[in-house]
């Protein structure tokens, strides 16, 4: 299960800023039916900035990063640059 919260503001009528919470629950394996207590959920913080840059087209530039998460699993952080056209 994904649960996404984001919270966003107009700069300009073009050009926005967000700011972006994840939680993911779940991922736990099982063998043969027993569960092996390794569910893997993570909580991620992260911002965003878009612009629209023509009629039906914007660009997103996203940053996140886990915060919260079991010790057995990894750090991790990313950027993410989107292109978008809309029709």
């Amino acid at each position: 299960m994904n649960l996404e919260g984001h919270v966003s503001r107009n700069i300009t009528p073009r050009v926005w800023m967000s700011a972006d919470a994840y939680y993911n629950v779940g991922g736990e394996t099982s063998i043969d039916g027993a569960a092996q207590g390794n569910a893997a959920n993570t909580l991620r913080l992260g911002a965003g900035m878009g612009a629209q840059l023509w009629a039906g087209g914007n660009m997103v530039l996203n940053a996140e990063s886990v915060v919260a998460k079991p010790e057995s699993e990894p750090n991790a952080w990313s950027v993410r640059l989107t292109l978008r056209q809309f029709w």
